[in-house]
């Protein structure tokens, strides 16, 4: 039961959140501009600066945590494709008229926020439904909910 309202109120979240297409592009755009912004200074710098050791964050601490967040939103978008891909979800998706291909297309549009959460949500949708707390049809819910949060990036993408 509480998987269920956890995957309603995500359905719901992404529903108002990507009400506007507009907030993921001026969150794509806000990141990007810091990139860019980030990459111009360190351009600037002379190695000699760069190295001084007075910086509050070191360059080695920085790059370790761009790639802990890059390793962490890598190992999102494996959990929920691995959960599209499971034989259960697969027939599901058929039944139902789906694409699983075209729901994974969708998932890199995430933010890092909404794919932890669909992260989460279907690990704990595969565990329940292994550990025998899900039965099939409340997993069916569960699929189309979250397949039909991943539509509407698509329809909103086009």
């Amino acid at each position: 039961m509480d998987l269920r309202n956890e995957v309603g109120s995500l359905v719901w979240d992404l529903l108002n959140a990507w009400g506007g297409y507009h907030h993921m592009l001026q969150t794509v755009r806000e990141n990007l501009s810091l990139l860019l912004i980030f990459t111009a200074i360190l351009l600037c710098l002379t190695p000699g600066t760069a190295l001084a050791g007075d910086h509050v964050v070191s360059a080695s601490e920085l790059h370790g945590r761009l790639a802990g967040a890059a390793q962490a939103r890598q190992n999102n978008v494996s959990q929920i494709r691995d959960f599209l891909m499971a034989e259960p979800v697969q027939k599901t998706l058929h039944s139902a008229g789906m694409a699983a291909h075209q729901l994974e297309l969708a998932v890199p549009l995430l933010s890092d926020e909404e794919l932890g959460r669909l992260a989460a949500l279907s690990a704990k949708a595969q565990a329940d439904f292994k550990g025998g707390s899900l039965s099939r049809t409340e997993l069916t819910y569960i699929i189309i909910a979250l397949a039909t949060a991943l539509i509407v990036l698509l329809i909103v993408e086009k």
